[in-house]
């Protein structure tokens, strides 16, 4: 009887897509940012808890871009550009595979922000321990600071958030995998599959291959949501890296020759109000940049991501390929990561000063 009752509440589960139960979930998140968070005593988690809301924030306004980003890289998919998209599948086709976004982030950010914070905190007390007290800031003389601080900045940040998403991805990879198939379910790819919603998802991706139901079959199948993930991992973790290495530095350099930088060493603890307009430079050199860097393995990972049998050595043997990793998707990667990137650096520092962190902290 119980096992019935079980078995029916998860069809029934199955069936429904979840909308109500991930927005739910994203409304708590940013509730508890707003109202709870600037209570905790520890500023890492206070950190922590401004970049996981500025990040599902962010996600939210731009998962329509990154699911035409997401298309445009299926090899075999047809071609479905951004008003035949909206027009054959409708509006709401953009939002597809939203819901395993907000989960996964939400966990996944929480770690990746706590662990980016601790690793800038241990790199910046090595790198910098020899220049402590012995700064070199610029002066109405005109006196340089040293090139040799952007360099150990973006050492730092490199290192540090090349660290902290290799951590994250263990938690968020499966969320990113049932995301990208939700995306381009309807491209034709394998077409037996048409997710209802991420448990569905989730429980078809797992009984993929498997000849029947059996429990050891089912427990064999949960390293299908790792399907792809060594290729993923490379390409979101070089980018990750590349992205926040780029940002921290531009806008250490930005901030020290327009003297913005004197002031806020004035207050060394707490939030620290950065201009938009340097967050707005620095983010979107970063992001755009880094997109195009990574969009090659990015390339090669969506497409082991959706597609059964794909061989990485059969296909980049064939002709004209170099070309498609390098460019097929770059602009639609590159403006979305651009974009992206202004959108949350901003809504970040904006949660860091409701939370008196500062998005830099730890910088040197």
């Amino acid at each position: 009887m119980a096992s019935l009752l079980l078995s029916q509440s998860l069809t029934r589960m199955r069936s429904r897509p979840g909308h109500i139960t991930s927005w739910a979930f994203f409304t708590a998140s940013m509730a508890f940012t707003f109202y709870k968070a600037p209570s905790l005593q520890e500023p890492i988690l206070r950190y922590a808890c401004a970049g996981t809301a500025a990040t599902l924030f962010c996600e939210v306004i731009m998962h329509g871009i990154d699911t035409v980003n997401m298309r445009s890289k299926i090899i075999n998919g047809p071609k479905l550009y951004v008003f035949e998209l909206i027009k054959l599948e409708g509006f709401s086709s953009l939002m597809r595979g939203i819901q395993p976004v907000l989960y996964g982030y939400f966990i996944a950010s929480l770690v990746y922000f706590y662990a980016y914070a601790q690793s800038k905190q241990v790199l910046s007390e090595l790198l910098f321990k020899q220049e402590s007290g012995q700064e070199v800031r610029i002066t109405e003389q005109g006196q340089q600071q040293p090139t040799s601080i952007y360099y150990k900045t973006m050492a730092v940040s490199f290192i540090g958030s090349g660290f902290a998403e290799f951590l994250s991805l263990a938690f968020y990879y499966p969320f990113d995998l049932i995301k990208t198939r939700m995306q381009v379910a309807s491209q034709g790819i394998s077409p037996s599959q048409r997710y209802l919603g991420t448990l569905d998802a989730t429980l078809k991706i797992i009984n993929e291959g498997a000849k029947d139901q059996k429990l050891l079959d089912q427990v064999k199948g949960i390293k299908n949501l790792y399907k792809g993930g060594f290729t993923f991992g490379m390409s979101y973790t070089a980018y990750m890296a590349v992205q926040f290495s780029l940002f921290e530095s531009i806008l250490l350099y930005l901030e020290i020759h327009s003297g913005v930088r004197q002031q806020h060493q004035a207050n060394p603890h707490g939030a620290k109000d950065h201009s938009w307009l340097h967050i707005s430079i620095a983010s979107f050199l970063a992001g755009a940049l880094g997109g195009l860097l990574t969009n090659p393995i990015e390339f090669l990972a969506v497409n082991i991501q959706t597609q059964e049998n794909f061989s990485t050595m059969k296909y980049i043997r064939q002709k004209g390929v170099i070309y498609d990793m390098m460019f097929k998707g770059g602009l639609w990667r590159s403006v979305y990561h651009g974009l992206q990137a202004v959108l949350f650096f901003i809504i970040w520092q904006e949660y860091a000063m409701h939370l008196n962190v500062d998005i830099a902290m730890f910088e040197e």
